[in-house]
């Protein structure tokens, strides 16, 4: 038996294993092992092409939803760090939360995005922002706000990581404090 040691083996074994199987059901959604592969590997591609490299940070802004670990994988893939915010922060704490991770991309829900949207021009280091289910309220400075289906590329981007490469950032709630991000190395 194989035993996966980074969070890409983790997806290319199950895919391999379990293709035609279900491995998200989300409301009335549900993806296959596959197509979880083949959607990662599109948004591997559509962050490589935006400029996210190894090391970079991407900060996931989402309730539950089929694009989290879709964009979990997808940045794992290119070496990118996916970064995990409170959906529930606002105000100060989002932004604490931005600056202090700085990622290149933020992957936000379209509920959420209105709430955040002012505070989002004060973190430099991003350079798009990519909404799941895109409602109103954008930012008014240069930065690009896209739909999520914009990071859906053909191509294969992929980068070698190692078992102790920081392979995820999941930021606490902050309940004494300010919020604190905990680094995951991709061997768990």
């Amino acid at each position: 038996m194989v035993v996966p040691k980074t969070m890409n083996d983790i997806l290319s074994l199950a895919a391999a294993r379990h293709g035609p199987k279900v491995a998200i059901v989300f409301e009335n959604r549900k993806i296959t092992f596959a197509e979880m592969e083949s959607l990662s590997k599109k948004v591997a591609q559509g962050l490589f092409d935006q400029g996210i490299r190894k090391g970079d940070r991407v900060a996931l802004v989402m309730r539950n939803c089929a694009e989290v670990p879709i964009t979990l994988f997808g940045s794992v893939r290119i070496g990118a760090i996916p970064t995990f915010l409170n959906a529930q922060h606002k105000g100060e704490e989002i932004v604490y939360a931005l600056s202090n991770c700085e990622p290149k991309g933020v992957v936000v829900e379209g509920g959420i995005l209105p709430e955040i949207a002012e505070k989002i021009p004060r973190v430099k280091s991003i350079q798009n922002i990519y909404v799941v289910e895109k409602e109103s309220g954008k930012p008014s400075e240069p930065r690009k706000i896209l739909p999520f289906e914009a990071l859906l590329k053909e191509g294969d981007a992929c980068e070698e990581v190692q078992e102790d490469d920081v392979g995820a950032i999941v930021y606490t709630a902050g309940t004494e404090g300010r919020p604190k991000g905990a680094m995951l190395a991709h061997k768990g």
